[in-house]
C-alpha cells in the first residue's frame, strides 16, 4: 500500500514538471543578464515537443509575444513534424443547414463550412452559393468574404452607387487672385479614400465664350481623364472610368483641351502653405480643384462564383482554389473534406444570409453536390519534436528598465512556466551594425558602424580589420581595402567620454567584383520579395503606409535596373560603379509588428492643447485673454469629459535589418462614440513626420496642425506617421471652438465675505489656507511631474500597460495581474498608477481648480473692501 502511494505521488510530481505539449530540457535555457536601457532579448530556450498548439503563445513579462510555429521558422535548420502536414488548420464542423443567417458588428467575422466526402478526389466543377445582405450604401466596403480562410480576398463590393460624398479640394481653402486656364495643367494633391468611382471637378469663374476641358486623376497605379464642356461660371466635373483601389494621395489636374479654348476661363488660386502647383512641381500653388468619392452600392443579393469574384477583383478560378485546397488532405474525403469560408463585416449590425449552396466536384469516380453549410470551430495544427534550442535572438522581444535596480525576466509557452532569470540594465554603449558585409576584393570600402547611446559620448573608434592593419577614427565611419579574396572578421571597439567600451567582431566575405554583386543583388532582391508577402498581411492602411516608407516601389525599381546593368557588365569597373549604387539601397530583411495596444481610454492631455489652433481654426468667434490659458484649457478637458468617449488602438511596425531592428511606423485609430447631445469639434493633432490619414476625413492643415471636424455621430479616425510617439505621448486633442467652452470666470461669480471674524477663526483660517496651499502645490506636482516621476523612460510605462493588456485578454483578474507585475520587479506606486490608467481612472489628486478660486478670491477681496469702505463711511456720518 505504502510503496503504491509513493508511487503515485512520484507520478504527480513527474506531472508537475511536464507539461501538457512541451517539457523543459535540463538546462531549461540561458537568456543574456546584462542589458542597457532599452535593448532586445538575447538567448535560447530548450523545449521538447508534443503535440503542442502552433498558434500557442510564448510569452513575456514585458508584453513581447511570439506564435511557437513562427518562432520555429525564424530558428531555420530546426526538425520538427506538423500535424496535419504542412502546419495548416484544421476543422470541426457542427450545425448543418441549407442557409445560414448572421448578424455581425464591424470587424466581426464568421467561419462556415462545406463538406466533402469520398476517395479518390478528382475535381471540382462548379461553385456557387447565395449571398445577401441588408447593409446599405457605404462610403466604405460594407463586407468580405475569404474562401479557404487564407487570408486572401476572393470578393468584395465594387458596385458604385452613382452616389458621391465629402467635396475635397486639398489644401486649398481661400483664394486669393483668380488666374485663367490655359492648356498647361493647373493641379491639386488631394488624399482619397478607396472608392467604386470618383467625381472630379473644379469651380471656375468664366471670361467669354464656352471651353472644353480636360480634368486627369493620376497616382497609385491611377491614370485616367475625362473631358467636360463649361459655358458658365460654376462647378464642373466628370467622372473617369477608373476605380480607387487604394486610399492615398492623388493629383488631380485640369487644363484645356486645346489653345483655342485658352483664357475664356478662370480659376481661383492661393499659395498659403500650397499643396498643389502650376504646370510643374517647382510651382508652387493651390487652385480650386476637388475630389468627390463616390459610396459603394447597397450589397443587396448575388451568386458568388468564379465569374462574380474575378468581377470585384479576383485573379484567380474558384474551384481550382478548392482543387488546390483538397490536396492536403491527400485527395481522399473519406473521413470529410471540410472547405472553410470566412464572411467578415465592415459594418454594425449587418444581416448576412448565406443559402443555396451547390458545390459539385467528382469523387470515387461519381459526380457529388455539397449543398448543406456548416459552422466551422479552428483546429489549430498541433507540433512536436525532440528537445532543442530555440533562439530568441531574431524573436524581437524588447525588454527596458532603470538602471537602480534589476528586474525579473518571465518566459512562458501557452501560459506555462519556461523559465525565470533575473536582468539588470546598465548605461551603456552598443555597437548594433556594419554595413557593408560583402565587399570587392583590391577596391577602397567605406565602411559604416551604427551605435545606440545611452548618455555617453563616444571619443574614439578602434578598427581592426583582421588582415594586419589597424586605424582608429573619430566618426563612425572607415575607408579599408582588402587586397585578398577570403572571409575576414572586423572587430570595432568604441569608447565613451566616461571612458566605458563596447566590442563587436563582424564577419566579412571579400569576393571578385561580380562575384559580389551577384551575391549582395540576390540577398536584397530575396529580402523584398519576403517584406513584400509581410506587408501584404497588414490591413490595407498599413500596406499603403509601409509601401511609401521604406520605398518598395523605388527599391524593386533600383534593384531591377542594377539587375539589367549587372547583366550587360564586362569589366571591373562596371562592376564597382554597380556595388557603389547597390550598398546604398536599404532592403529590411522582414517587416513586423512590433508593439500593440488595442481599445485604451483615450483622456486628453493638458500639455497637448493649444489655445492659439483652436482659434485660428473657429468658424464663428471665440478667444481667450493672456492669462487665462489653463482656465481655457481646463475648459477642454471638462468638455471632454463631458461628451467625449473615446479609445484609442496603438500599432508600432518595425524593421528587422541584417544586424538591427527599429521602428519604422506608428499608426493610431481613435474611435469616438456617437453623442447626440453634443454639437460640432474638431479632432487637432500636431503635423507629426510623414502624417498620413487613412482615408478622407476633410481634414485641414493650419499652424503646424491638422484638424477634423466632427459631429454627434460615431466616428473612428486612422493614422499613420514616423515620428517617435506612442499613445502616451501623443499631440492630439479633441475640442469644441473656443466660444462654446464652459469656463468659469471671475466676472461670472460674485461672493461676499462676512466680517467680524474672531482671532480664533482667523487661526483657524490661517491653518487651512496653510494645508489648502501645501495640498496646491502637492496636487500641481503630481498633475505634471507624477507620471515622470515614476516612468522616467515611458517605454517602462509602456511595457506594464501591453502586459496588462496581454493578461486581461486571458481573463486574469486584477490581483493576479498586480501580482505578476510585482514579480516582474515594478514597485506597487508604480502599477497602481498604470491599472488606474488603463481603465481610464483618475490617476492623481482630487484637482482643485486653483485659477477659479484664487479669482474668486479676490473678488471676494474686492467686494470685502468696498463694504468696509461703506461702513466706515456710515460711522463718520453718524459722528457728524
Amino acid at each position: 500500500m505504502k510503496k503504491e502511494m509513493i508511487f503515485s505521488l512520484l507520478i504527480i510530481l513527474i506531472i508537475g514538471f511536464v507539461y501538457a505539449g512541451f517539457s523543459p530540457g535540463e538546462p531549461k535555457g540561458n537568456i543574456e543578464r546584462s542589458y542597457s536601457s532599452i535593448d532586445l532579448v538575447k538567448g535560447w530556450i530548450n523545449l521538447s515537443l508534443d503535440g503542442e498548439a502552433a498558434n500557442s503563445l510564448i510569452e513575456d513579462n514585458f508584453g513581447n509575444s511570439i506564435t511557437l510555429l513562427n518562432l520555429l521558422k525564424i530558428n531555420k535548420g530546426l526538425n520538427y513534424t506538423c500535424t496535419p502536414s504542412g502546419c495548416q488548420e484544421d476543422y470541426t464542423a457542427s450545425n448543418e443547414q441549407s442557409s445560414k443567417t448572421l448578424v455581425l458588428d464591424k470587424n466581426k467575422q464568421k467561419l462556415l463550412g462545406f463538406k466533402f466526402t469520398g476517395d479518390n478526389f478528382e475535381s471540382v466543377s462548379s461553385f456557387s452559393i447565395k449571398v445577401e445582405s441588408n447593409a446599405p450604401e457605404e462610403t466604405s466596403k460594407q463586407m468580405f468574404i475569404d474562401l479557404l480562410n487564407d487570408d486572401v480576398v476572393e470578393w468584395q463590393p465594387y458596385k458604385a452607387s452613382n452616389n458621391f460624398y465629402d467635396e475635397n479640394y486639398g489644401c486649398f481653402e481661400t483664394g486669393t487672385e483668380d488666374l485663367p486656364i490655359y492648356d498647361q495643367e493647373f493641379c491639386e494633391k488631394i488624399n482619397i479614400p478607396a472608392a467604386p468611382n470618383v467625381e472630379i471637378g473644379a469651380q471656375i469663374i468664366k471670361v467669354s465664350n464656352s471651353s472644353i476641358f480636360l480634368i486627369s486623376i493620376d497616382g497609385n497605379g491611377v491614370s485616367d481623364t475625362c473631358e467636360v464642356t463649361a459655358s458658365a461660371s460654376g462647378r464642373i466635373s466628370c467622372i473617369p472610368e477608373t476605380k480607387i483601389e487604394e486610399a492615398g494621395q492623388y493629383t488631380i489636374c485640369l487644363k484645356t483641351k486645346s489653345s483655342l479654348d485658352n483664357e475664356k476661363f478662370k480659376i481661383s488660386s492661393e499659395t498659403t502653405n500650397p499643396c498643389g502647383y502650376a504646370s510643374t512641381e517647382e510651382n508652387k500653388r493651390d487652385f480650386q480643384i476637388f475630389a468627390k468619392p463616390g459610396k459603394f452600392k447597397a450589397v443587396g443579393m448575388f451568386y458568388l462564383n468564379s465569374s462574380e469574384s474575378q468581377s470585384s477583383g479576383s485573379n484567380g478560378i474558384l474551384e481550382n482554389y478548392i482543387e488546390d485546397y483538397v490536396s492536403k488532405y491527400n485527395n481522399n474525403c473519406a473521413n470529410g473534406c471540410i472547405i472553410p469560408l470566412r464572411i467578415i463585416s465592415q459594418k454594425e449590425g449587418q444581416q448576412i444570409t448565406i443559402s443555396n449552396a451547390s458545390i459539385k466536384y467528382i469523387a470515387g469516380g461519381v459526380l457529388n453536390e455539397a449543398k448543406t453549410i456548416y459552422d466551422l470551430t479552428e483546429i489549430p495544427p498541433t507540433i512536436s519534436s525532440n528537445f532543442q534550442k530555440l533562439s530568441l535572438n531574431n524573436a524581437n522581444f524588447s525588454v527596458s528598465g532603470g538602471t537602480d535596480k534589476g528586474k525579473t525576466y518571465s518566459l512562458s509557452l501557452g501560459g506555462n512556466s519556461i523559465l525565470s532569470e533575473e536582468i539588470s540594465f546598465n548605461n551603456t554603449i552598443q555597437i548594433l551594425s556594419l554595413n557593408p558585409k560583402v565587399v570587392i576584393a583590391a577596391y577602397p570600402t567605406k565602411f559604416s558602424l551604427g551605435t545606440g547611446v545611452s548618455g555617453e559620448n563616444i571619443t574614439k573608434y578602434s578598427w581592426d580589420f583582421g588582415d594586419e592593419s589597424k586605424e582608429e577614427t573619430k566618426t563612425n565611419q572607415v575607408t579599408h581595402t582588402y587586397d585578398n579574396i577570403g572571409k575576414f572578421d572586423i572587430s570595432v571597439t568604441i569608447t565613451g567620454s566616461s571612458g566605458i567600451n563596447s566590442k563587436k567582431t563582424f564577419s566579412i566575405d571579400v569576393k571578385t567584383p561580380k562575384d559580389a554583386i551577384n551575391y549582395v543583388l540576390k540577398q536584397k532582391i530575396d529580402n523584398l520579395n519576403i517584406i513584400k508577402t509581410e506587408i501584404s498581411g497588414f490591413s490595407s492602411f498599413h500596406q499603403s503606409s509601409l509601401k511609401e516608407i521604406i520605398n518598395t516601389d523605388e527599391i524593386d525599381s533600383d534593384l531591377s535596373s542594377l539587375q539589367q546593368r549587372n547583366s550587360t557588365a564586362v569589366s571591373d569597373e562596371d562592376y564597382i560603379k554597380i556595388m557603389e549604387d547597390l550598398v546604398k539601397i536599404s532592403v529590411p530583411e522582414s517587416i513586423f509588428r512590433s508593439l500593440q495596444a488595442d481599445s485604451i481610454p483615450f483622456s486628453p492631455n493638458e500639455n497637448y492643447i493649444n489655445l492659439d489652433i483652436l482659434k485660428s481654426i473657429g468658424t464663428s468667434g471665440g478667444d481667450y485673454s493672456p492669462g487665462e490659458e489653463s482656465v481655457y484649457k481646463e475648459g477642454v478637458i471638462a468638455w471632454d469629459i463631458e461628451n467625449i468617449n473615446a479609445d484609442i488602438s496603438f500599432d508600432e511596425l518595425s524593421a528587422k535589418y541584417e544586424d538591427t531592428t527599429s521602428p519604422v511606423m506608428n499608426s493610431f485609430r481613435i474611435k469616438i462614440n456617437a453623442n447626440e447631445n453634443r454639437g460640432s469639434f474638431y479632432f487637432i493633432v500636431k503635423n507629426l513626420e510623414k502624417l498620413k490619414f487613412n482615408e478622407n476625413y476633410g481634414e485641414r492643415s493650419v499652424g503646424g496642425y491638422t484638424y477634423i471636424k466632427l459631429g454627434a455621430e460615431e466616428k473612428t479616425i486612422e493614422f499613420s506617421t514616423t515620428e517617435n510617439v506612442d499613445f502616451t505621448n501623443l499631440p492630439v486633442f479633441i475640442s469644441p471652438e473656443i466660444k462654446m467652452l464652459s469656463v468659469i470666470s471671475g466676472t461670472n461669480i460674485t461672493e461676499t465675505q462676512s466680517q467680524g471674524k474672531t482671532f480664533l477663526i482667523l487661526i483657524v483660517l490661517f491653518v487651512a489656507i496653510i494645508g489648502f496651499v501645501a495640498y496646491i502645490i502637492l496636487q500641481e506636482w503630481y498633475k505634471r511631474k507624477y507620471e515622470n516621476y515614476l516612468f522616467k523612460n515611458k517605454n517602462y510605462l509602456y511595457n506594464i500597460i501591453s502586459y496588462i493588456q496581454n493578461s486581461k485578454k486571458k481573463e486574469l483578474k486584477n490581483e493576479e495581474i498586480a501580482k505578476g507585475l510585482e514579480k516582474s520587479g515594478w514597485s506597487s506606486e508604480q502599477i497602481i498608477y498604470v491599472m488606474k490608467k488603463y481603465a481610464g481612472e483618475r490617476t492623481g489628486m482630487f484637482e482643485i481648480p486653483i485659477d477659479k478660486i484664487l479669482k474668486l478670491f479676490m473678488k471676494g477681496k474686492d467686494e470685502a473692501f468696498r463694504q468696509t469702505g461703506q461702513e466706515t463711511q456710515k460711522r463718520n456720518n453718524y459722528k457728524k
